[in-house]
């Protein structure tokens, strides 16, 4: 099971709508959602952060480019946007919606998070 597989799983223990949990077990995985695990596997298992994400769930995916996740313990959550969603392109990238409800690119999920809380 490669990473990306592993990630999905930690996160779909705690994904409670169908729909959604189907999005992260699917095989083969949607291009886009395989984008979003990458990255989170890419940044999480560098800083050796992958056991936090057993806390975090998918918790909506609002519009086709746009992945929001939930801590179910802490309250604390991160988004992850896809290709042209904030205009740079076919880039993939962690984010946070901001006071003035609007999406902000984070250099990181950390970032991401820090802003999240900032603001909500």
């Amino acid at each position: 099971m490669n990473i990306e597989r592993i990630v999905a799983h930690l996160i779909a223990r705690n994904t409670d709508a169908p729909d959604l949990k189907q999005e992260l077990l699917e095989e083969p995985v949607s291009k886009r959602t395989k984008r979003v695990l990458s990255l989170i596997a890419v940044e999480w298992s560098k800083n050796g952060r992958l056991k936090d994400l057993y806390d975090y769930a998918l918790f909506e995916i609002p519009e086709p480019y746009v992945y929001c996740f939930f801590n179910i313990r802490n309250h604390k959550r991160f988004d992850v946007y896809l290709n042209d969603y904030n205009g740079n392109g076919n880039s993939c990238t962690f984010g946070y919606v901001d006071s003035r409800s609007v999406t902000q690119d984070a250099q990181n999920s950390d970032e991401a998070i820090r802003e999240y809380s900032n603001h909500f």
